[in-house]
């Protein structure tokens, strides 16, 4: 009669062993970290607080004055780019330069694992990146850890930005994958502190000024290349400067200020330059060429644009809304990059924008947006630019017109082919967050 209670508890015992097994060997998840949620919280509670609820009022009000309030669209979504805007700037004061954390910001509003990400998508998120931050200050030294995945990104980028960083203001000092030595099994260091780098490797200056660090990982491959895994902590042995919840509000009512005075000039730039073209510029220190322009459709209209790659080891075409943030992405196909598009014969791409389905795989969707901004990137040139050749094409016709108007090449699609592209769009997406 003992046999069984034996077998019983050596059963169960084993079975304990395994699934205990099973969750030490469960990767550590590479955005979603413990840090993360730590920052999410904090950031979360300060919501409610009255000075944030009036920046957040004061700058409704600010973004009612720019030539985007007067577009239906605009109207539309400037809740979302206020709310993710301030969700941003908290993100970044309820982390602390002395006890840093690496922080996933400029993201979608995603459940998984009945934990919600609040939205934090602003001043121009692209699709194909994984955007963390750090808020950081120069009297501090700091060691960053990473390691490559099996499946690495296409390059990686560190920025020391000024207040209130991602709005266009120019980075302070950065540092690429180029400048950066990894170990044979993709592990790296990389120094962070206030002195020059004169040449040193692995080394990331803060000049005076700098308030975070903005990392990039750019994964044109969705689904097959996966975001590093990265850490940082303090390596100096300075006092902690006290920081109080007064001085995190405080410090949020000053940056959600700045977000929006920088943005809006920003925007005026954007709305100098004529609608549905594409004008072409060549970046400062060396990020590549941009375009950034209005598009103007009604539902049966579409936009034909030809681009011509050049030389880019990546290049993208988005779609964003009037206030430049990136609509929702995992589900649709607001963006596609060189290695998602399908191409034409001579390398070159053709893409349809527009409000509706016009049948090809290269179909930008502008969703319930009539009025917004595309953006194009072409980056990691290996070749001088020729910007006056990047574009080939933007033709606004009929969506009616696209099936005799587009090359014979370009791919269609069918119904059921189109729902394939966007299952896999959403699996794919759904491995930066696994």
């Amino acid at each position: 009669m003992r046999t069984p209670k034996i077998a019983f508890v050596f059963t169960a015992a084993m079975l304990l062993a395994t699934v205990a097994f099973a969750a030490a060997a469960k990767p550590a998840p590479v955005l979603l970290t413990a840090d993360q949620k730590q920052v999410e919280t904090l950031a979360k509670s300060l919501l409610n607080e009255p000075a944030i609820k009036a920046a957040r009022a004061a700058a409704i009000k600010q973004y009612e004055a720019a030539p985007a309030w007067q577009l239906d669209d605009g109207k539309k979504t400037l809740q979302g780019i206020i709310d993710e805007t301030l969700y941003g700037v908290l993100l970044s004061v309820a982390s602390d330069p002395a006890d840093p954390k690496i922080v996933w910001t400029e993201v979608l509003p995603y459940t998984y694992r009945k934990q919600r990400l609040t939205g934090s998508r602003y001043a121009g998120d692209s699709p194909d990146r994984a955007y963390r931050g750090i808020t950081i200050d120069p009297t501090y030294r700091y060691e960053i850890r990473g390691k490559l995945n099996a499946k690495p990104p296409l390059y990686i980028s560190i920025e020391s930005l000024p207040r209130p960083a991602f709005w266009g203001l120019p980075p302070l000092a950065s540092i690429f994958s180029k400048d950066i030595d990894f170990a044979a099994d993709g592990t790296f260091k990389i120094e962070v502190d206030s002195t020059p780098t004169d040449g040193r490797r692995n080394h990331l200056q803060m000049p005076p000024g700098s308030a975070m660090l903005l990392l990039r990982d750019t994964i044109p491959d969705w689904g097959n290349q996966l975001p590093n895994t990265l850490s940082i902590k303090r390596v100096d042995d300075a006092a902690a400067k006290p920081r109080s919840r007064d001085d995190m509000i405080r410090q949020a009512v000053a940056l959600m200020d700045e977000a929006v005075t920088a943005s809006l000039k920003y925007f005026d730039g954007i709305w100098a330059r004529k609608t549905n073209q594409l004008d072409v510029f060549v970046r400062p220190l060396g990020w590549g060429v941009l375009a950034v322009n209005r598009f103007s459709l009604q539902d049966d209209e579409a936009l034909v644009i030809t681009l011509d790659p050049q030389s880019a080891q990546y290049l993208s075409l988005q779609v964003m809304d009037p206030w430049l943030r990136a609509p929702l992405y995992a589900k649709r196909t607001i963006s596609l990059n060189d290695r998602l598009a399908k191409a034409n014969a001579d390398g070159s791409f053709t893409y349809v924008l527009s409000p509706k389905d016009p049948g090809v795989y290269n179909w930008l969707d502008t969703g319930d947006l009539h009025d917004g901004i595309m953006v194009v990137r072409w980056e990691l040139l290996s070749k001088p630019a020729v910007p006056s050749e990047a574009v080939r094409e933007v033709r606004k016709i009929a969506l009616t017109e696209v099936a005799s108007s587009v090359p014979a090449e370009v791919t269609r699609v069918t119904p059921a082919q189109r729902r394939q592209q966007l299952a896999e769009r959403q699996a794919a997406y759904e491995t930066r967050v696994r």
